[in-house]
């Protein structure tokens, strides 16, 4: 299997405390989509990025 580049390797800690309400309804979702919860909340936020940036444009 080919390396990943250096800007897609997963190496910064994200560390977040949240009610237990909101972590098993993250579990449930990525658990929906056949994600880990940290490559759901990953593609959330990249998701956001782009909805704003499109947003900023016009």
């Amino acid at each position: 299997m080919p390396k990943k580049p250096a800007e897609n390797v997963r190496s910064t800690p994200f560390n977040m405390r949240v009610r237990p309400a909101i972590k098993a309804a993250a579990e449930q979702m990525a658990a929906d989509d056949r994600r880990s919860v940290a490559s759901w909340i990953e593609l959330l936020i990249e998701a956001e990025a782009e909805r704003r940036a499109a947003a900023n444009k016009g």
